[in-house]
């Protein structure tokens, strides 16, 4: 059903002669305020940060014609984060929206520029620390990319439902395959 029904409303912007491709990206990003500092038996620390973390997403990519040198790309994903431990379950877990136009400036760079949201956030202490739940929050991104690699700057803010802030800003590598 839901398939039948992306499908109606891209039907459109195919009769218009425009392109539309689905498209997996696979991201690691770094950076970010501390949020907690895990201390593990034999003295080690991990700290996780409000930025880091492993994003996979899904979704699609659109260009006016095959060979115009601008495009759009929505997609939407999970991005985690997870302690190093073998006896705890400490993680950060958001839901990632973005929506970037990218302009071509030679056959495979492109740069682009877009707007992102994190739905959902939240660290899970696992039992070692208290859990925290985050407002959504709105950011923007740039980006430069050549072939299937880009990377990335993002601009975000985490509100804790306790009101507290961290910069959840970060610096990422994407790999991206449009099909």
């Amino acid at each position: 059903m839901r398939l039948l029904l992306l499908g109606l409303l891209l039907l459109p912007a195919v009769a218009l002669g425009q392109t539309v491709s689905p498209l997996i990206e696979l991201a690691l990003e770094f950076g970010g305020d501390d949020v907690v500092e895990l201390t593990y038996e034999d003295g080690d620390t991990q700290t996780l940060t409000a930025g880091q973390g492993g994003t996979i997403a899904g979704g699609i990519l659109l260009r006016p014609s095959a060979t115009s040198p601008l495009s759009a790309r929505a997609t939407a994903g999970v991005k985690a984060l997870f302690n190093a431990s073998s006896n705890a379950n400490t993680r950060i877990v958001r839901f990632p929206v973005e929506v970037v136009g990218s302009f071509r400036v030679a056959p495979d760079v492109e740069i682009g520029a877009g707007a992102v949201a994190h739905v959902g956030t939240k660290l899970s202490g696992g039992g070692f620390v208290q859990d925290v739940s985050f407002d959504p929050a709105f950011g923007a991104t740039v980006e430069a990319g050549y072939s299937l690699f880009s990377l990335s700057y993002t601009w975000m803010e985490y509100t804790a439902k306790t009101g507290d802030t961290v910069d959840a800003s970060s610096v990422g590598l994407a790999l991206r395959y449009a099909f």
